[in-house]
């Protein structure tokens, strides 16, 4: 780069710089924007690079322009500079959601927006859903610009009690980006903005990974009440298994009840391989198993779903599905920014490809379990 074009770079970010904290700064609250001419006058500059800084202040939702009317500020680009509302129960509870809030405080500050996020930090489901309503009554109350929310599960009432919390914020024109799964279950399709995995797609492709290690009856290991994602990927499990002609049952058997396992893999048609509704599900089964001496994945395979950190640490390291967080919080930023500056677009719903990571947990022979047939 030479002396002059570097030159030009730097005056091109100080103006951008200045413009955006003028327009973030309410300068130009009656929303009249300054003409290219004064710009120019007023920073040194050639047009030219007066049009290249209003064109990145349009990409930034700070600026719009309109046959007759010109360039201005548009209505939405006041709420640019002030706060976002997070309410994500997994946090803490789920290792894969932390890389993805990490994601989100970077994107919100380098946007200038301060990220707030919900305490939920509680023992119960129920005492979950006392936080997340204090949580709504706060971000509310504050007018936060826009609210990521994954909904809340493990309650009876799960979708009710979604639904009544998002229509407060709809109620006040609060944007919602949901995150993980929606609040009706599939096919159905709330009217809020959503961005997750493609879970029954995962399940299917677990389920195909278990059938091509010769599986010949499959499990799925699932709690009450637990999110519609998790729902999603049984069933695409199912759908793998009854493909292939292959018994397929669900089990709400806690991991860590070695009587209770005990009598899942014991009997006549007991299940040869357990896919659990994630890996911390599928990490505690680990840990019975090798207490009561099973093999795996000799006599039983084991699987989960999200590829913690742990996973690889398990013994013996545990067959799961990838979920891509830095894509994920890309996307749901992006979408969120989108729909701040344009609240009237029809709801989006933005499904990740998630990728089957096999481990030694499923590392059985096909030869040898066909020979035992």
């Amino acid at each position: 780069m030479g002396k002059t074009d570097a030159g030009n770079q730097t005056k091109f970010s100080a103006v951008f710089a200045e413009l955006r904290g003028n327009i973030l700064g309410g300068r130009y609250a009656e929303g009249k924007f300054p003409s290219e001419r004064a710009l120019m006058k007023r920073f040194g500059v050639s047009r030219t690079l007066v049009r290249q800084v209003i064109a990145r202040l349009k990409v930034e939702g700070l600026l719009a322009s309109r046959q007759g009317q010109g360039t201005f500020i548009p209505q939405n680009a006041k709420r640019m500079n002030e706060r976002l509302g997070f309410i994500i129960p997994g946090v803490g509870r789920e290792e894969i959601f932390s890389p993805i809030c990490k994601r989100l405080i970077s994107y919100s500050e380098r946007k200038g927006f301060t990220p707030i996020f919900a305490d939920l930090t509680a023992g119960s489901p129920r005492e979950r859903r006392s936080l997340v309503n204090a949580a709504v009554k706060e971000f509310i109350a504050e007018r936060v610009s826009a609210v990521v929310y994954q909904p809340v599960d493990f309650l009876a009432d799960s979708p009710k009690t979604n639904a009544m919390f998002l229509e407060r914020f709809k109620e006040v024109e609060i944007p919602v980006v949901l995150l993980d799964y929606d609040i009706v279950p599939r096919p159905e399709r709330s009217a809020f903005d959503l961005i997750g995995i493609d879970n029954y797609n995962a399940g299917w492709r677990l389920g195909r990974h278990l059938v091509e290690k010769g599986a010949k009856r499959i499990a799925f290991m699932m709690r009450d009440n637990w999110a519609f994602s998790v729902i999603d990927r049984r069933d695409g499990l199912r759908a793998a298994a009854e493909e292939a002609g292959l018994k397929f049952e669900v089990t709400n058997v806690e991991p860590d009840d070695a009587k209770g396992i005990a009598g899942l893999l014991n009997r006549k048609a007991a299940p040869d391989a357990v896919a659990c509704g994630n890996d911390q599900l599928a990490f505690a089964l680990l840990k019975t198993l090798r207490a009561a001496d099973v093999k795996v994945p000799d006599d039983v395979m084991v699987a989960g779903f999200d590829d913690a950190q742990y996973a690889v640490r398990a013994d013996p390291p545990l067959t799961t599905i990838h979920q891509p967080s830095d894509a994920l919080a890309r996307s749901l930023f992006e979408i969120l920014m989108l729909r701040i500056r344009n609240p009237n677009l029809p709801a989006v719903a933005m499904y990740h490809d998630a990728w089957l990571v096999p481990r030694a947990s499923t590392a059985r022979q096909c030869e040898m379990r066909r020979a035992d047939a």
